[in-house]
């Protein structure tokens, strides 16, 4: 999933490598888990690389398995806004660090986000 605005191009993809405390994970600059899922739960990696014209920063954004891996994030300004099944996470591109994180809902499953649902 490619998405960009006037300052960065950010490329979500599943990482389907990844697993806690392996040594031969893609090299990220920062490990977000804000579930504090671990590696009996069922979950998914999220690769996020932030491109800015600059530099590159990856990021691996780790929640639940269940929803989608398109359509789950939208960026505004400096905001990376992603929903992963029922949390939804903001990402601050520029100083590279979670601003938010909300859990939704205990029901259901989310599959996609857009701009109504980033203001709850």
């Amino acid at each position: 999933m490619l998405i960009e605005n006037g300052i960065y191009e950010i490329n979500i993809n599943k990482d389907e490598t990844f697993t806690f405390d392996s040594t031969d994970n893609k090299p990220y600059h920062l490990i977000l888990n804000p579930d504090d899922l671990k590696r009996s739960n069922y979950y998914k990696t999220l690769s996020i690389s932030i491109n800015d014209g600059n530099s590159q920063k990856d990021i691996a954004l780790i929640g639940s398995l269940f929803g989608a891996d398109v359509g789950v994030a939208i960026l505004e300004g400096n905001d990376l806004i992603v929903l992963m099944n029922t949390s939804l996470v903001v990402i601050d591109c520029n100083m590279l660090m979670m601003k938010l994180h909300k859990q939704l809902s205990d029901f259901g499953t989310y599959f996609s986000i857009d701009k109504s649902m980033s203001s709850t």
